[in-house]
């Protein structure tokens, strides 16, 4: 069950959004996306696809296939924020642009990280607890962290950088890590327009096991899927909280 999150983590998650919006896209982007931002906490209509992924595939992998198309990339990995806070000693920051990255990293969310020039240029998550997905915007899913399985949330890529394969590095790397950790499956879901990712995720090996929508009004949700999708479906008696 999600614990809810209070007021301040909601603002403070919104202005870290619009932070990396204003950095990378200016503050007319800003202005122009807070119409919709506002409306979309009225009604929203999404349909999405859930992609599962088999980790032990990338022990046929080369890294070089999925290597950003340019040099002087740097890719970390962060799981705690003991581990961030030495990260941003050496100019590489990535918390104040990345909503709920502190509470994520106290519980058991994995930050992914590509840097070029000291800036961040791509981000994903990993969540491997749940408690780590309660600070994350989720389908109802009943993933078994405890039996290796994890979740990939929140991901981003620099619209300066788009189409450099960045996404598809970290992809890879995410495979590497988490089987090396012991994981054997990893969840996304990646809303239907969004072809670029869609075809990122399918070539590196993720499988289409089911697509689903939902239709949210104020603060009452209502999910419709396939037969794969209510399969997965965890349904909660309590009310789910809105991040």
């Amino acid at each position: 069950m999600k614990k809810p999150v209070d007021i301040a983590q909601r603002l403070e998650a919104l202005l870290s959004a619009a932070r990396r919006v204003r950095r990378t896209e200016g503050l007319g982007a800003v202005l122009k996306r807070a119409p919709w931002y506002f409306f979309n906490r009225l009604f929203t209509y999404q349909r999405w696809y859930i992609h599962e992924y088999e980790l032990s595939n990338a022990r046929l992998w080369n890294e070089s296939d999925f290597s950003p198309m340019v040099a002087g990339y740097l890719f970390r990995v962060v799981s705690s924020n003991e581990e961030a806070d030495a990260l941003e000693s050496q100019g590489l920051e990535f918390r104040s642009c990345s909503p709920y990255s502190r509470q994520k990293l106290d519980r058991g969310g994995i930050a992914f990280c590509n840097f070029l020039n000291n800036g961040l240029v791509n981000i994903a998550w990993a969540c491997t607890t749940q408690k780590s997905m309660e600070y994350v915007k989720s389908p109802p899913l009943n993933i078994n962290f405890a039996n290796g399985q994890a979740a990939i949330e929140g991901v981003w890529t620099h619209p300066g950088y788009r189409g450099l394969r960045f996404n598809q590095y970290n992809l890879y790397m995410k495979h590497k890590y988490l089987l090396g950790k012991g994981y054997t499956k990893m969840y996304s879901w990646i809303e239907k327009g969004n072809g670029p990712s869609r075809r990122v995720s399918l070539k590196c090996g993720a499988r289409e096991c089911a697509e689903f929508s939902i239709i949210r009004i104020l603060w009452w949700e209502f999910w419709r899927g396939n037969s794969c999708f209510l399969e997965l479906y965890r349904k909660c008696k309590k009310k789910r909280p809105h991040l």
